[in-house]
């Protein structure tokens, strides 16, 4: 199975199927090796419902909420998209819980690649 999302038109349903996304995530009977990690994404539309994005683990453990609110098969989400969004993730765990999405900002690299050129070896001619 791989990325599943499930779209839900009111804010009040959105967040009850959160809560019960929460509610599968912390039962101890889904805590396997192969789950520790996969996520679960929470879109906010402006004003009304939500979309949830599942990792493919994540939509297995899901897979029969996914399928009692007829969800299809997406691409993973882009930290741009999210960011610009009012998302939410879950990463599954234990204690797993929802966090707000903030993306890891990009370091600098530094220097210019002089350093590199430096390091590469000689030519011989």
């Amino acid at each position: 199975m791989g990325w599943q999302a499930i779209a839900i038109d009111s804010r009040e349903m959105a967040d009850g199927v959160a809560e019960r996304i929460l509610d599968m995530a912390n039962d101890p009977s889904v805590w396997k090796l192969q789950n520790l990690g996969s996520e679960v994404f929470r879109i906010n539309h402006d004003g009304e419902g939500s979309r949830f994005i599942f990792s493919p683990y994540a939509a297995a453990v899901f897979e029969s909420l996914i399928a009692e609110h007829s969800g299809s098969p997406c691409d993973p989400p882009l930290s741009r998209q999210l960011a610009r969004a009012n998302a939410s993730r879950m990463a599954l765990g234990y204690k797993t819980h929802w966090q707000n999405f903030a993306p890891i900002p990009a370091t600098p690299q530094k220097g210019n690649g002089a350093s590199a050129a430096r390091l590469a070896p000689k030519r011989r001619k």
